[in-house]
């Protein structure tokens, strides 16, 4: 009978405690009550979600929660350790609601959106679970981390800014030129201003760039002067550029020649001087600077055709022209005219001759006829 008993009491002690594990609840804390559950980690940006180790020593950092209660929220208070002024981060860095697990992180500080300098500090989550009644406490304590804020100092970038002026001519007074410009911006009066006028340039840095004595603007005034006036802009008297060129006829030897002439406040160029026909030529005489030509012209072009030498009929008869003996010569696109030399020519020149004396032998003739009347 006792044996007996004894079986029984353990089959309903195991039955109960089989019926109590059923009636117990599960908790995303792992299986702890609501409550003050959980613990923060600090973590340098880049290491991966859900690491549950802690970095002391930060610069970019977040906090992550782990197996807190499940929707759990709050904020979080910075204060400095050692007494200082607090930075309370406010519903910019909430914290939660944490997930099914437990689980929420914070936005990322010293990454442009709130800053904390150098220094140790004591990181404190408001907001205890409030047993599964909604709303938390948020203005209880949870949890806390001390941590190190230690970022390396990082040179500002170089801002460059310059800017310049041209000189004033008789024609346009001081221009206002930009010049270079690295990590800033120009600002005032506008670049290609002209004198006479007032200037005044800023050239201010971008983030994160300073100029060389440390400020963040470089400023540029002056005065822009007018055209230059009096005898400096007197006009300078101007040279009479003069040239010319000319031909030798065309002779049984050697065809026409081209030549240049007398020329002055000017140079040649173009088909060269003693060129021999046949052949076209074309000359230009460039005058010099404050210098030119008739007409208020920088050239004058000299072009035209070389006759060839001479041959067959017009070498029979007569003589050969002094071939040193220059035709007249050309001007502006003209050509200069040769007759040539032709034994025609020179037959033309008898048969002149022979007619002037015939002429002269009929008028003695007639003298003598009227005076041997006079005397019948």
């Amino acid at each position: 009978m006792i044996k007996k008993i004894s079986i029984l009491s353990i089959a309903g002690i195991l039955a109960f405690a089989g019926l109590a594990s059923l009636a117990a609840p599960v908790y995303a804390n792992g299986g702890n009550a609501p409550g003050n559950n959980g613990t923060l980690k600090i973590h340098e940006k880049g290491t991966p979600s859900g690491t549950e180790s802690n970095d002391p020593k930060v610069c970019t950092f977040n906090l992550e929660g782990f197996q807190f209660d499940a929707g759990q929220d709050g904020y979080i208070l910075f204060n400095t350790q050692g007494g200082g002024q607090s930075v309370q981060a406010g519903p910019t860095v909430a914290f939660g609601p944490t997930n099914g697990s437990g689980y929420a992180e914070t936005i990322y500080l010293n990454d442009g959106s709130i800053d904390l300098p150098n220094g140790h500090y004591k990181a404190t989550l408001y907001g205890k679970d409030n047993s599964g009644n909604q709303p938390n406490l948020k203005d209880k304590k949870a949890k806390s981390k001390v941590f190190k804020v230690d970022c390396e100092d990082v040179a500002p970038l170089r801002a460059q800014a310059r800017i310049s002026v041209t000189p004033a001519t008789c024609e346009t007074g001081e221009v206002l030129v930009y010049g270079k410009i690295v990590n800033a911006t120009f600002s005032g009066t506008a670049n290609g201003t002209e004198g006479p006028a007032k200037y005044k340039v800023v050239a201010t840095a971008t983030q994160g760039a300073e100029f060389g004595n440390g400020t963040d603007t470089k400023k540029f005034r002056g005065t822009l002067d007018g055209p230059l006036t009096g005898e400096q802009c007197d006009e300078p008297e101007v040279l009479v550029a003069t040239a010319s060129v000319s031909t030798t006829a065309a002779t049984c030897e050697a065809g026409e020649k081209l030549i240049y002439g007398n020329i002055e406040n000017a140079t040649f160029t173009g088909t060269a001087d003693g060129t021999e026909g046949p052949a076209d030529y074309s000359v230009v005489a460039t005058a010099d600077k404050g210098a030119e030509f008739e007409g208020n012209q920088a050239t004058k072009t000299f072009e035209g055709t070389l006759e060839a030498q001479l041959t067959g009929d017009d070498c029979v008869l007569g003589e050969n022209p002094d071939p040193e003996t220059p035709t007249t010569p050309g001007g502006q696109g003209e050509t200069p005219e040769v007759l040539p030399n032709t034994g025609a020519n020179t037959a033309f020149g008898l048969y002149a001759i022979l007619a002037g004396l015939a002429g002269l032998v009929s008028a003695v003739a007639v003298a003598v006829r009227k005076n041997a009347f006079r005397g019948l």
